[in-house]
């Protein structure tokens, strides 16, 4: 099972890689996903990863929820969207 999980508080500076690199030290990364204004280039709402595996999502909130990212402590939960293989 393939699992999203939500992170909140990211810095304007943060970019995808950025979190790619990030999630993918715990497991397989499938997608990465921030939303940004179009007219002020600052983040908009939380990101969302999506893990290949719904155990690495869980481990994935066990080490990085309320961790330093970029200078901010980041919310790292899971999403209510689950999605099977």
């Amino acid at each position: 099972m393939r699992s999203h999980l939500q992170i909140s508080n990211l810095s304007d500076s943060s970019t995808e890689q950025d979190l790619l690199q990030l999630f993918a030290s715990i497991g397989p990364v499938v997608t990465v996903e921030i939303v940004r204004n179009a007219r002020t280039g600052r983040v908009q709402g939380p990101a969302v990863v999506e893990m290949a595996k719904a155990a690495d999502a869980v481990s994935a909130v066990k080490r990085l929820n309320f961790s330093q990212f970029h200078g901010r402590v980041v919310s790292v939960s899971l999403s209510d969207q689950l999605m099977t293989d």
